[in-house]
């Protein structure tokens, strides 16, 4: 039992740590329909309710976020 919850409670502990890191997140295409729900969570705050600071980019070009992948970025 010792054996899942240390593993657990440092996971609890480091979240809130994690929360606080801004992220950026690339479009895989420019803004469209799939997107609609990572859109209206940053309208509608919900990033900033979980203390999330989240920048969308859409990429001016769209072999670009394969090719970002494939480096690894």
């Amino acid at each position: 039992m010792k054996n899942i919850l240390a593993p657990l409670a440092l996971t609890l502990i480091a979240a809130p740590a994690l929360a606080q890191d801004k992220m950026t997140v690339m479009l895989d295409w420019f803004i469209n329909p799939d997107h609609g729900p990572i859109i209206l969570a940053q309208e509608n705050g919900y990033f900033t309710d979980a203390g999330l600071e989240v920048e969308l980019i859409s990429p001016a070009d769209p072999n670009e976020p394969p090719r970002m992948v494939a480096a690894g970025r």
